[in-house]
């Protein structure tokens, strides 16, 4: 693909250190740029929304991404093998190649373009974004929407060590509940209800990470998030789950356990998957049948008032005394 060039400027190159690294669902990504970091939006809402995400500490990066600012990207050989497109719409969101040694990621979105040549085990990318308002400097924001997504879900296949579910959770008490459903089953009005009518910590409404310990599996914030996301401060947080619904809209509150195979074909929908690579779509598959073996999944309707915060509590309280 060959991009047009954008107009012809004189970058400004500094040394290898305006980067920045971030620690989501205990993964450290590491960004590194010759450039200088800028804000295209209000810089505060950048620090309420990702902000807290930013890792200081020493664990060692298991992803790591340079940036390079263009006027032209690099021409790159390769079949496409996918491609996501925006809700409801022909709009393509971002697209992948691939060729011999290496993944290609284009995102076209002419307010966040940016494309990267990505490692076959999603471990490190070069990332390329066009210069902003006649600057060579690039936004993060950039690169998180949706590069390092991608990448962690590709990192979490390839090493069946992950997964990232279309679903609200929240932190009650020591134990995160999972609420999993497509767009406009419920997610960001559950994540609502519990923020206001408990003393729950929302970790999500829209994109919950889950990962596998040595015996629990375990439900993590992120900063990908939808609509409820965008009104609160989001923080790293996590909890061992302890109950994975399946949301839809109800006249009166109900529960029901799903059987196994009932509960795959039902929370399958709900996964971020690589449908394009069999090796790593069987490792999600393989790691969403450990979940549903070790969680229950539950169908839940609801009404949209408060009491689903008990009715659901009560749910989890009358398992664990079975």
């Amino acid at each position: 693909m060959d991009v047009p060039a954008h107009n012809k400027l004189s970058p400004r190159r500094g040394r290898l250190s305006n980067g920045v690294k971030f620690k989501i669902a205990d993964i450290v990504f590491k960004l590194t740029s010759r450039y200088p970091v800028i804000f295209k939006d209000n810089r505060e809402l950048y620090l309420r929304k990702y902000g807290n995400f930013i890792y200081r500490g020493k664990q060692n990066s298991a992803i790591n991404i340079s940036v390079d600012v263009v006027e032209k990207f690099p021409f790159f050989p390769g079949k496409k093998v996918f491609a996501v497109y925006e809700d409801g719409g022909d709009e393509e969101r971002w697209r992948l190649w691939e060729n011999k040694n290496e993944y290609v990621y284009h995102c076209p979105i002419p307010e966040r373009e940016s494309m990267a040549f990505v490692a076959k085990d999603f471990s490190s990318a070069r990332a390329y974004v066009p210069p902003f308002e006649g600057r060579f400097a690039w936004d993060i924001k950039d690169i998180l929407y949706d590069l390092m997504q991608v990448m962690l879900i590709n990192y979490f296949a390839y090493n069946k060590n992950g997964l990232i579910l279309h679903a609200a959770a929240v932190k009650d008490g020591r134990q995160a509940i999972v609420f999993a459903g497509k767009s406009g089953n419920g997610k960001s009005t559950t994540a609502r209800l519990w923020h206001r009518y408990s003393k729950a910590v929302v970790l999500n409404d829209d994109r919950v990470i889950v990962r596998k310990t040595a015996k629990d599996f375990f439900a993590y914030s992120g900063p990908w998030h939808g609509e409820f996301g965008n009104s609160v401060e989001a923080f790293p947080n996590q909890a061992r789950l302890c109950g994975l619904f399946v949301l839809e809209h109800a006249k009166k509150n109900f529960c029901c356990t799903l059987p196994r195979e009932e509960a795959f074909r039902t929370l399958y929908p709900t996964l971020f998957s690589v449908f394009w690579n069999r090796l790593l779509m069987d490792n999600t598959l393989s790691l969403c049948e450990e979940l549903i073996d070790t969680a229950a999944v539950s169908r839940l309707g609801f009404v949209k008032d408060k009491n689903i915060i008990s009715f659901v509590r009560q749910e989890l309280d009358e398992r664990d005394s079975v």
